[in-house]
């Protein structure tokens, strides 16, 4: 009876101890597999994938500033052609041709396309020392707003008249331009007194 306790002490030793010594072997082995797939994951090459994504939009900047460049560009286009515009002015009694700039508006657009047609000769008169006024073949748009003339100013009246001021006066016109580079004087001298016959054509 005691051998047989024995016995069974001895074979219950040993299976404790082969319990105790098989989980100390196995994390072991665990820990080493998460050591080598934790590289592998492609976490490093995630983060350079990241990387390359931001280099994408760094390329997308630059199309947007190239798209930037392109606006600018077009814009500056549009505020030469407008500022550009300009009609000769042809004075036959002083038998001299004088160029206008003309306004940004429909009423300046309307007056180039009456132009394209052809010139057009307008008889113009003498009104109050101070304009030389004649009615154009056809009606302009208006864009009336109140205006102190200055000499120079090329005016529309009422849709209809077009008006040439050698002085000042306060109304509600439309602009339609101004003619360079002349002086009060010079632009009196040239007018002259009384009635004049004047020539509008696109320059």
């Amino acid at each position: 009876m005691k051998k047989t306790l024995a016995t069974f002490l001895v074979l219950l030793l040993n299976m404790m101890l082969a319990l105790s010594c098989a989980p100390a072997d196995t994390p072991a082995a665990d820990d080493g597999e998460e050591q080598v797939e934790v590289p592998g994951t492609g976490t490093g090459a995630g983060n350079g994938g990241d990387n390359g994504d931001d280099g994408d939009g760094g390329d997308n900047g630059d199309n947007g500033g190239d798209d930037g460049e392109n606006d600018g560009t077009g814009n500056g286009d549009d505020g030469n052609n407008d500022g550009s515009m300009k009609i000769a002015i042809k004075i036959a009694s002083a038998d001299r041709t004088l160029t206008a700039t003309l306004a940004d508006n429909s009423s300046a657009e309307a007056l180039v396309e009456l132009l394209k047609k052809g010139a057009v000769t307008v008889e113009m008169s003498d009104y109050g020392d101070f304009e030389k006024v004649g009615a154009l073949p056809e009606s302009l748009p208006r864009n009336d707003e109140r205006i102190t003339t200055e000499a120079g100013d090329l005016i529309l009246y009422l849709g209809r008249n077009i008006v040439i001021y050698y002085d000042t006066n306060t109304w509600s016109f439309t602009r339609l331009g101004k003619i360079d580079n002349i002086t009060q004087s010079e632009l009196k001298s040239i007018l002259g007194e009384g009635d004049v016959t004047v020539t509008f054509s696109l320059q």
